[in-house]
């Protein structure tokens, strides 16, 4: 009997860490710990380990997960939880202007021309941030200067706007046009 409870319990203690190993080695759960060493500017060497574990460079962040009601629509109606617009990672490492994440994340095959929030580009990020090097980088990435806005800006419309004539010069020696 002893042996019967101790092969059960070896049993149910085998599922819940197999449950755990496949929960923090998902797909979603190495994009999420990608998204967090960007945002606490952990060192390139730990960004590459994610990236070599399959982490992709073209993810989107989002910081909350579907609430109660959502995951209870699921699991009851079948209907999937809204749709939220993640924030791409390369946008985070030029938010917080890490130019050796966003170097690795290019390397690794991020787009420098993502979207995010009325089409905005990780370029116009680094024109707001004011960082001429961010810039090149994506530049040299094939980040497009005279991608627009949803409303109509470029990253030159951008950069005369907040009066930056090293970033206007810059932008129209890349190609850059009104």
């Amino acid at each position: 009997m002893k042996t019967r409870f101790q092969i059960v319990g070896g049993i149910i203690a085998l599922f819940f860490v197999g449950s755990w190993w496949m929960v923090t080695n998902s797909p979603d759960a190495i994009n999420r710990r990608l998204a967090h060493a960007i945002q606490a500017s952990e060192d390139t060497q730990e960004i590459e380990a994610l990236l070599a574990r399959g982490a992709n460079p073209n993810f989107r962040y989002t910081e909350d997960e579907p609430g109660l009601k959502e995951r209870i629509n699921v699991l009851l109606v079948g209907t999937s939880p809204p749709e939220r617009e993640g924030i791409p990672l390369l946008f985070l490492a030029c938010y917080v202007r890490n130019e050796d994440t966003v170097r690795v994340l290019l390397k690794n095959k991020a787009n420098p021309n993502i979207t995010f929030e009325q089409g905005r580009t990780p370029l116009m990020v680094a024109v707001e941030n004011g960082s001429p090097r961010l810039i090149r980088l994506l530049l040299d990435h094939g980040g497009d200067p005279n991608h627009r806005t949803d409303a109509g800006a470029t990253a030159l419309t951008l950069a005369r706007f907040i009066k930056r004539p090293n970033l206007i010069t810059l932008l129209k020696q890349s190609g850059a046009r009104e």
